[in-house]
């Protein structure tokens, strides 16, 4: 069994045909996984001292954060207001959303430890996380 634990088990593009947020989520981890090596080696290692329910989801954990992000930076809709002024900016600096990503997935990562939550905890600590 994989350290990441997909939701839906042996079938792993089920987990990315949620729309959205999709394939970003793709994006989203591969941009975590080179760029933040070290702290993903250390979220991988860290599952195998815990029993199976209580193994912390990334691959999971990866789309309900990149849809958390998705909805509240209102990607791929259109900006009004204030929004317009703030969402431009943030876009154009190269990796912006991987970063939020990277960040979110560690706080969710310690969320779930701290709770010490089981599988079945997992909308418990989305809800927490947001």
């Amino acid at each position: 069994s994989s350290g990441i634990n997909a939701e839906y088990g042996d079938d792993r593009q089920l987990d990315f045909q949620t729309t959205p947020p999709g394939l970003l989520v793709l994006h989203c981890i591969s941009y975590y996984v080179q760029k933040h090596k070290a702290k993903h080696r250390e979220i991988i290692l860290e599952q195998l001292r815990w029993e199976a329910d209580r193994r912390f989801p990334f691959v999971r954990a990866s789309v309900a954060v990149t849809e958390i992000l998705y909805q509240y930076l209102k990607i791929g809709k259109d900006y009004i207001g204030v929004e317009i002024e703030f969402l431009p900016v943030a876009f154009s600096h190269d990796n912006v959303l991987y970063e939020l990503f990277a960040i979110a997935a560690q706080l969710f990562n310690t969320t779930w430890h701290e709770m010490h939550a089981k599988t079945s905890d997992f909308k418990k600590v989305v809800d927490v996380c947001v």
